[in-house]
């Protein structure tokens, strides 16, 4: 959300939302039938915005023999199936083939179309409660923005039997205003018919900043941030997470209370063969499972070691490093940290993503110096936020295949465009070979599949946290002092922030090893010896107790 202000307006999108999705129909008829998944919803976004569905949410046509006939159409389109092949293929890097497009699948459409519409008429069993909740206290004004159908006179499906129009003051139907999200002017009517409530209500009028909209499509959630709203993805199958955030924006506590633990009572067949766990995995620090599949190697390649790019986060730094594993622990091959970019002109945000990718950029250009590599893989020089991997290079011995490595993300959730992953694209712009694919960058629309290079170039070089600066600025000057204090003292502002990241990369790859300028000599042992017994209070010899209580009693005496 572009904004931490406290919303006026809350506006749900309802398939998805509010009730069970329809995509969720989709997906049960593709597994189902064996039709590969996505092909129904790719079909239909094809189509846009003359497909038969399209029009009917917009209420050009009706829901008849006529709109079967013309969907069953668009899901059988030899072009699109085609298209939709050549896509898989090429997202696997298997080229493409006419010789292996499979046949195109028969669809059901009029089964497939009923079948959307009645899951969807089950209440989400996390967002329904809240909604009931949120309209309980009267602190918002609450809307619906959908994409609907106008079902036949007298259709059973015509009937609210859950009770949801009754949670919303207004509900802005698509097949009733003729306009489909993501259309701009879908949303300036939602603003309007907000500012019409407000007004009978007497409250003051509502900016776009003041909604925060609900959508599960990312094209939708596009439109709303391009008309100014606040927007919150809910995902599919995962409603309730979309209801914590909705509480941290609201203040409100919106789940229902966990049932209350119950001891479960195991019997003495049950202790005489339990295994005790590894110490890393009650201590809740190691996922073995994973580690296993990271460290193990492949027979026939003997004692090959198998590298890992190990990133972990703590509350001021990020640690990067390459690492194997033997049996007697892991070894550490290089490592970066991102306290170090402080050498290259990077001073301040040094936990962000836009740091991890530094640091990824400087663990990558270091090993590749150490290992003498540093020339024959370059990597990208200047960021571009386009997906790339590191290939093979011709050398005067031959063809050298690059350095490769493995994510070891330990127990932080893999979530698109979590921090991990800045580290990673950093690794792999600076020349090593990351296995991975562009789904989880800052960037990527799950529903066309593709990649927005420009939005992963702004976190690379500091953009979300200038459009944030900017932001706070002008929504609450107080707060931006209290939060970037460091930075106004440093004089450093929103518009500074690309050229300090995009110099901060040539310096790294200038001097991978750069030292601190104000760093005296290098410490011995001895010497760091010294200094921590500066600190460490000193154990007292029987003696020295004994002289020290006399002491005490001779004071007490006294």
């Amino acid at each position: 959300m572009a904004s931490t202000m406290r919303p006026r307006v809350l506006l749900f999108d309802v398939g998805g939302v509010c009730v069970v999705s329809p995509f969720q129909a989709i997906l049960n008829y593709e597994i189902a039938n064996k039709i590969p998944p996505g092909w129904v919803n790719f079909s239909i976004s094809r189509t846009s915005p003359n497909g038969s569905w399209h029009k009917l949410e917009r209420g050009e046509i009706q829901l008849d023999a006529g709109f079967f006939k013309s969907f069953s159409q668009d899901l059988h389109q030899a072009s699109l199936w085609k298209e939709f092949h050549e896509r898989r293929r090429s997202k696997n890097g298997s080229g493409s083939s006419d010789s292996l497009l499979p046949a195109l699948p028969k669809l059901d459409a009029e089964y497939l179309f009923w079948e959307m519409m009645r899951i969807s008429r089950e209440p989400d069993p996390f967002m329904f409660p809240a909604l009931n909740r949120l309209k309980a206290s009267d602190q918002f004004l609450m809307g619906a923005l959908s994409n609907t159908v106008i079902f036949p006179p007298g259709h059973p499906y015509q009937a609210d039997t859950i009770g949801l129009r009754d949670q919303f003051h207004f509900f802005v139907s698509s097949a009733h205003t003729g306009l489909r999200k993501p259309d701009p002017r879908i949303y300036a009517h939602a603003l309007e018919r907000m500012n019409e409530i407000a007004a009978v209500k007497g409250q003051a009028k509502i900016s776009p900043s003041d909604v925060l909209f609900l959508d599960d499509i990312g094209e939708n959630l596009k439109g709303a941030k391009q008309a100014g709203f606040r927007t919150l993805k809910v995902v599919l199958g995962r409603t309730q997470d979309a209801v914590k955030e909705l509480e941290n924006a609201t203040g409100l506590p919106l789940l229902e209370e966990a049932a209350p633990f119950h001891k479960l009572v195991k019997n003495s067949a049950y202790y005489s063969r339990y295994q005790t766990k590894y110490k890393r995995r009650r201590e809740g620090k190691t996922d073995y499972y994973a580690r296993k599949r990271l460290i193990t190697q492949a027979k026939n390649k003997y004692s090959a070691k198998k590298y890992r790019l190990v990133v972990r986060f703590t509350n001021r730094d990020i640690i990067t490093q390459i690492v194997y594993s033997e049996i007697t622990g892991d070894k550490v091959v290089a490592a970066a940290y991102s306290h170090e970019l402080k050498r290259y002109g990077i001073e301040h945000g040094l936990t962000n993503w836009s740091a991890a990718y530094a640091t990824g950029l400087l663990l990558a250009r270091r090993l590749l110096k150490k290992l003498e590599l540093d020339e024959t893989f370059e990597g990208v020089e200047e960021a571009d936020g386009e997906f790339t991997l590191t290939e093979a290079a011709e050398t005067d011995d031959g063809t050298r295949r690059p350095f490769k490595v493995f994510l070891d993300v330990g127990l932080v959730r893999t979530s698109t465009g979590a921090r991990v992953f800045g580290a990673l694209k950093g690794a792999s712009d600076g020349g090593l070979f990351v296995p991975h694919s562009e789904s989880r960058f800052p960037g990527y629309d799950i529903e066309s599949e593709e990649l927005d290079a420009e939005t992963l170039r702004k976190y690379i070089t500091g953009g979300h946290v200038a459009e944030y600066m900017e932001a706070l600025a002008d929504d609450d000057e107080e707060r931006y002092k209290s939060q970037f204090t460091e930075y106004i003292d440093d004089e450093v502002d929103a518009g500074d922030l690309e050229d300090i990241y995009l110099e901060a990369h040539k310096a790294i790859r200038e001097d991978p090893f750069k030292k601190d300028e104000d760093a005296g000599p290098k410490k011995s042992k001895e010497e760091w010896k010294a200094e921590s017994k500066k600190y460490r209070t000193p154990k007292l010899t029987y003696a020295e107790k004994q002289a020290r209580i006399q002491e005490k009693i001779r004071d007490l005496a006294a």
